[in-house]
């Protein structure tokens, strides 16, 4: 999963496949199984960014919020 963090938004194709390569042939699995795991971590990783941004805007709605109480 390691080279799957590796990964750059805008990432030529052809990087991504031999990402994808290398991970099969280190973790001894399909390229079929190493492209899986990849997607999934990406699919993880975009899960817990949007996490954070709904949150970062929770906090900044809550802020407003409780400053125009004070007002």
């Amino acid at each position: 999963v390691s080279v799957a963090l590796g990964f750059a938004v805008g990432m030529p194709m052809g990087d991504i496949i031999k990402a994808i390569r290398d991970y099969s042939k280190e973790q001894g699995v399909s390229e079929e199984q190493a492209a899986e795991v990849i997607v999934k971590t990406f699919r993880d990783i975009d899960s817990v960014w949007n996490d954070y941004i709904f949150q970062e805007g929770l906090d900044r709605l809550r802020t407003q919020l409780i400053g125009k109480k004070d007002n």
